[in-house]
Order: structure tokens, then C-alpha cells, then sequence
């Protein structure tokens, strides 16, 4: 039974990370159009806290393995 816990636990953090990195690839698309704006630092904002609320790293910033710059 734990094992299947701990398999869901880990589909469904995959699941987070996939439809964080998404979001990140329409606010970078964004951040291209509009450059800094206020709206686009509040939505990166919102969603730097959501990858800090489930300790999920933004894979397109990882410059070297498991450290995050």
C-alpha cells in the first residue's frame, strides 16, 4: 500500500512539474512581447510561488544539477 502511495505522490508532483514548465514557456512568450512589465513580474511571481510551495525547480534554469541559479 505504501508503494502506491508513494507512486501516486510521484505521478502527481510529474504531473505539477509538466503544467508548471508549461505556464513558464507562456510567461517567458510573455516576457518576449511586453518585456518586464508589472504584469508579467506578478505572474512570474505567482508562479515562483507555487514552484516554492511544491519544492519544483524551474528545469529551464538549472545550470548545473541540482543547483538552481
Amino acid at each position: 500500500m505504501s508503494d502506491l502511495v508513494n507512486y501516486r505522490e510521484k505521478i502527481n508532483r510529474i504531473n505539477i512539474a509538466r503544467k508548471l514548465d508549461k505556464e513558464q514557456e507562456k510567461i517567458d512568450e510573455l516576457y518576449e512581447q511586453e518585456g518586464a512589465t508589472d504584469r508579467v513580474i506578478e505572474i512570474q511571481a505567482e508562479l515562483n510561488s507555487k514552484r516554492h510551495e511544491h519544492d519544483i525547480p524551474d528545469t529551464s534554469k538549472l545550470l548545473y544539477k541540482n543547483f538552481v541559479q
